[in-house]
């Protein structure tokens, strides 16, 4: 909610309490991406790029490819970042994706609102 509201130095602030406290894979690229858009949202420029360098690749989700993105967007280079969204689309699951296009979405960066994700039985 933070990261929507564009408090982007408490949103910050919350992702990195939380990246000490999990050793979840998981939720660890969740939240590295997270910080990276608070960065990418002040445009600070070396710290945005300090965290996309610890976002490396591979994962175990999307982090990876749309932490490139982000970084495209907010460079105003579209057509990349939207590279690296078709090929995120096409590693992981269809349901993978959307937490972190969702986030694209509500920075303005992507125009269709992602659906939520399916629930799985």
């Amino acid at each position: 909610m933070l990261l929507r509201q564009k408090k982007f130095a408490e949103a910050r602030e919350v992702y990195q309490g939380l990246l000490g406290e999990t050793n979840i894979l998981v939720a660890n690229e969740r939240l590295r991406f997270g910080v990276l858009l608070t960065y990418l949202g002040e445009h600070k420029e070396g710290h945005a790029q300090e965290v996309l360098q610890g976002i490396t690749f591979p994962t175990e989700t999307p982090a990876y490819y749309y932490a490139q993105a982000a970084w495209a967007f907010a460079h105003d280079k579209k057509s990349e970042a939207q590279d690296w969204i078709d090929k995120a689309r096409q590693v992981f699951d269809p349901d993978a994706p959307l937490w972190f296009a969702h986030h694209l979405y509500h920075f303005g960066w992507i125009k269709n609102k992602p659906p939520l994700p399916k629930k799985h039985d």
